[in-house]
């Protein structure tokens, strides 16, 4: 297929418009619409992008580092104590064989689409970004007035991302990607300066003429993109995505006054002003809305007691790794091993009840991963890829600097928060776009059907090269064939889900069923199947506990450490008349997973169910000095000594009570 035939350009417009929508795609009636939705919309995309010219490819030392990479986190998957769920990747990111592929398929899609010469590419890539931008802003918007045109009951809901320091982290992005061709449409553009992006001087090709100014409907579309993507992410109120907009703003001005410097004065000191009125702009809009003022700039909110989370959760994470060096806890391990680690802080800091499958830190995630060696991979990843974003950007290829703004962005967030689809697929892409070594031939520009020299070897041809494509294509699809199939048994968990809150068993029962046998690896459809008809026991449901019994017997028997499995277990087994059992799963989860109210509340009352009076009453004293704001507790607490006749402990309890309003 030639490079400028009609068909091959509307083909690779829409993957690209796939691509760059996938961040905004969502699934009503899925559990989580968050996740495998957008993955599937970029693999879509991603396949299309197969079936058009490459202007650019991965080099081979990303390809050595990927490999590497996979091979260590392969074998620390195995060594977990859950090796087929952490091969796959755990509920709700599946950040294993079900999402990893997807993200290094963003960076081949990143290298294939936008590598070396490719403005026609990226304009159409930029245009979509800023529609996308502006969907964001319009549902954060609303969200932001109290309406909730996404059913949600988050208090930072995080509009069509799903969380709200995503809807941040996007925001960074896409105002970085459009901060350059919104402001300076004049400028370059993508790849016409790039090192051997454009015709050889031996060869005397035809160069690249210079951009033309762009028409005035896309330029408006760009800067309102952008000025959407800002608003975006200060109505995040994420701290740390508000920091990471003002570092790329800062950095593009710098970018954009330097090179009116180099021409007129007059005009960089205008530039100058404008780019501190732009950086005042920002400040007054975080003042001007409520959640975002308290978060960043209340003094109340930057007290160690309140910022205490993240510190807690760094302190185990470094603990747990410390202890696990060379291959760290295997890939989603950290969800279940972290509780061995626990301490009486942690329920305090971080909230009773709060489970959650990441360490909020990029190196923590990476070492407890795959340990040192995945460390020391994501090292030469990082070295090697901002130097060779260094040489672009040095050369005048801006498609380069903005992808970099935007990954650096990216990063500066995931020091405190985590990776997902949502926000790493974009990322992946971008990766793919900044270390792509050039094809042979430019994309989108007036050299397209001139053949142009370059430093690098062309493409593989020949039956090798058709194999390797074959290959390629073949992985595609069977990636997006396991992710279609992981969504559907979503869909079946949601409803699974509804059902038991509705009452209906047999229906959710039939539910889980299905998801469970659409994902036989999962452990975690498993459990939350055991979950919600614990909940139901709990609510005296009839037949709900013999269900979450077997329900969480299933889960355990794939990932046997699971808090969340054991704990359905035991209300299972307390609801079935087996006190002794669950006195059995409860004392054994209390020795693994310390310091748990939620364990030692139930331990408590089981103990006295069991006549175990003064075991109880210690349990109890335990779940409520561990969690002091645990009305429950201290109710049963009440109860306890009302019956041991301990006036002095039933006054305390009725305080605590009076002080929690539920006297």
């Amino acid at each position: 297929m030639a490079t400028g035939d009609g068909a091959s350009t509307r083909l690779s417009s829409l993957a690209i418009v796939l691509i760059a929508v996938s961040t905004i795609v969502l699934l009503p009636g899925a559990l989580n619409r968050w996740v495998l939705p957008k993955e599937i919309v970029f693999l879509v995309g991603a396949l299309l992008a197969a079936a058009v010219p490459a202007a650019g490819r991965l080099p081979r030392w990303f390809w050595m580092i990927v490999l590497s990479g996979s091979a260590v986190l392969l074998i620390a998957a195995l060594s977990g104590a859950a090796p087929l769920p952490q091969v796959f990747g755990r509920w709700p990111r599946f950040e294993g064989l079900v999402t990893l592929p997807v993200y290094l398929a963003a960076a081949w899609a990143g290298a294939r689409l936008f590598g070396g010469v490719a403005a026609l590419r990226h304009r159409v890539f930029l245009s979509v970004v800023a529609v996308s931008a502006l969907a964001v802003f319009l549902v954060a918007a609303l969200e932001t007035l109290g309406l909730r045109p996404i059913p949600s009951d988050l208090d930072r809901p995080g509009s069509l991302l799903g969380n709200a320091t995503d809807q941040g982290i996007v925001g960074v992005m896409f105002a970085a990607l459009l901060v350059l061709p919104a402001l300076a449409p004049r400028m370059p553009g993508p790849g016409a300066a790039t090192r051997g992006g454009g015709a050889s001087r031996a060869t005397g090709a035809e160069r690249p003429a210079p951009p033309r100014p762009r028409a005035a409907g896309t330029l408006w579309l760009l800067r309102a993109g952008l000025l959407a993507a800002a608003l975006s992410t200060v109505l995040s109120a994420s701290r740390a995505a508000t920091a990471a907009l003002f570092a790329v703003a800062v950095v593009a001005s710098v970018v954009l006054v330097a090179r009116r410097a180099s021409g007129d004065r007059r005009s960089a000191t205008v530039h100058a002003l404008l780019a501190l009125a732009g950086i005042a702009g920002l400040v007054a809009a975080v003042l001007l809305v409520p959640l975002s003022r308290e978060r960043i700039f209340d003094v109340a909110a930057l007290d160690p007691a309140r910022l205490g989370d993240r510190f807690t959760i760094w302190r185990e994470a470094a603990q747990l790794l410390w202890a696990n060096p060379l291959l760290g806890v295997g890939p989603s391990g950290y969800l279940d091993q972290i509780a061995a680690v626990h301490s009486a802080t942690w329920f305090f800091d971080v909230g009773s009840g709060v489970t959650i499958d990441s360490p909020h830190n990029l190196l923590l995630q990476a070492g407890l991963a795959g340990g040192i060696p995945l460390l020391l991979c994501l090292g030469a990843l990082a070295v090697l890829s901002a130097v060779t974003a260094w040489r672009r950007i040095r050369s005048g290829d801006d498609a380069v600097l903005g992808a970099t703004l935007a990954l650096l962005g990216f990063t500066i967030v995931l020091l405190t928060h985590f990776t997902a689809p949502a926000t790493t697929l974009l990322a992946a892409l971008l990766l793919g776009m900044v270390v792509a070594r050039p094809a042979d031939v430019p994309i989108g520009s007036v050299a397209t059907r001139t053949p142009t020299a370059s430093r690098f070897p062309a493409a593989p041809r020949g039956r090798a090269g058709r194999g390797l494509r074959m290959l390629g294509v073949t992985a595609l699809a069977a990636s997006t064939l396991l992710v279609a199939v992981s969504c559907s048994a979503e869909v079946a968990l949601g409803a699974g889900v509804s059902a038991a809150a509705d009452s209906r068993l047999a229906d959710a029962d039939a539910a889980f069923a299905t998801a469970a046998a659409l994902r036989p690896w999962d452990a975690d459809t498993r459990s939350i199947a055991a979950q919600s008809f614990a909940q139901a026991a709990d609510s005296g449901q009839p037949g709900a506990p013999g269900l979450a019994g077997s329900w969480a017997a299933r889960a355990l028997d794939l990932a046997p450490d699971s808090v969340l499995s054991a704990k359905a277990l035991a209300v299972s087994q307390q609801y079935s008349g087996d006190l002794d059992g669950a006195l059995e799963t409860l004392t054994a989860l209390d020795d693994r997973a310390p310091n748990d109210p939620e364990t030692l509340h139930r331990l408590g009352g089981v103990q006295f169910l069991d006549g175990r009076i003064p075991d109880a009453q210690q349990a109890l004293e335990r779940a409520v000095a561990v969690d002091p704001d645990d009305a429950d507790a201290w109710l049963t607490l009440q109860y306890v000594y009302q019956q041991t006749g301990d006036s002095a402990g039933f006054a305390r309890a009725s305080g605590e009570l009076a002080r929690l309003g539920r006297n």
